[in-house]
């Protein structure tokens, strides 16, 4: 009787623990696909902006839902977040790195813009164009650069070109 005993216990507690597996493999199933959409969600690329060369070559600045939302809101009343002064020192630090050849750095134009997205509100950026001289090949160059900021001071890298 004890064997029989000790088999319907153990038969017993293969079930529960079965039951227990499927509880498991359930729930983290359900957290799985309910995760999913903001995974996605924070990966999704969203256009910032396209600027168009003097050949029609189109260059394309993109960033993510998740950054972006990091970016501080700004209704366009007061003062933006990132100071139009601190905004063009971080553009300019980031020619120094990005392209250490070019010097001579010279703001060319500046503009605000708003990014349209449908569901983060109120996010700007700043464009600065900036010319900049290389001697290449004992030869000076003079190039234009686009230097794209989110208003939390981040730049935004030109991600595609056609």
């Amino acid at each position: 009787m004890d064997k029989n005993n000790s088999a319907d216990q153990i038969g017993s507690g293969r079930q529960q623990v079965r039951k227990t597996m499927k509880s498991k493999v359930v729930f983290l199933s359900m957290l799985i696909a309910l995760l999913s959409p903001s995974i996605m969600w924070a990966s999704e690329k969203i256009r910032i902006t396209e600027h168009r060369d003097e050949k029609g070559k189109s260059t394309f600045y993109s960033t993510t839902s998740e950054v972006l939302t990091r970016s501080p809101s700004w209704d366009a009343t007061g003062n933006p977040p990132l100071s139009l002064g601190d905004a063009i020192t971080k553009a300019k630090d980031w020619m120094k790195t990005k392209y250490p050849s070019f010097k001579a750095q010279e703001v060319e134009n500046i503009s605000l813009g708003k990014i349209w997205d449908q569901e983060i509100k109120n996010r700007w950026y700043y464009t600065i164009a900036l010319q900049a001289r290389a001697t290449i090949d004992g030869v000076d160059t003079d190039k234009y650069f686009s230097v794209i900021l989110l208003l939390d001071g981040s730049i935004v890298e030109p991600s595609e070109t056609e």
